[in-house]
């Protein structure tokens, strides 16, 4: 999964683990309508769609605090996802020692995933095409066998939509 396109994709839920402690800090990252500036919640509580705690931006590759940010430069959750922006924003990968799963819904829509290559890489068929392109496996994440089972969904969703569209 390319998870670098999935954070930045517009509405995306997902989880990082440390494998060496077994913590783990659930986030959403959603991309403002009109700007390339995301806005970044932390999971705070037992309810996994409502309990999310505001706590900052990214503008510029830059993630920041902002004056309704409901934490601190110390807490776990800002300094956590300020590394992660730092790799978002490099060449780098995540070490070996973190996990990234997303949380089963499109990371670009925000539906939830139900066909097995679009829960493999991330995004629903329409949202997959819309991120990459009729090729998505140029991203260099995806494998050329999820890309041709994405482009064979594709395909059957362009070609139901000219049969709707064909009244």
């Amino acid at each position: 999964m390319d998870w670098k396109t999935f954070v930045k994709a517009g509405r995306a839920k997902f989880t990082l683990e440390n494998v060496s402690t077994g913590n783990r800090l659930t986030f959403r990252v959603n991309k403002h309508a009109d700007k390339d500036l995301w806005f970044v919640s932390v999971l705070n509580g037992p309810d996994n769609e409502n309990s999310f705690m505001y706590i900052g931006t990214t503008f510029d590759k830059e993630f920041k605090l902002t004056k309704k940010s409901r934490v601190g430069v110390t807490s776990q959750s800002y300094l956590t996802f300020k590394w992660l922006n730092d790799i978002l924003n490099s060449d780098e990968d995540l070490p070996n020692t973190v996990r990234f799963y997303h949380a089963g819904r499109c990371g670009r829509c925000g539906r939830e995933l139900t066909v097995p290559a679009s829960i493999e890489c991330g995004f629903g068929p329409e949202c997959v095409g819309l991120v990459y392109g009729d090729n998505p496996h140029l991203a260099g994440h995806i494998p050329l066998e999820t890309s041709k089972k994405i482009g064979k969904i594709l395909k059957t969703a362009n070609e139901l939509n000219c049969l709707q569209n064909s009244d």
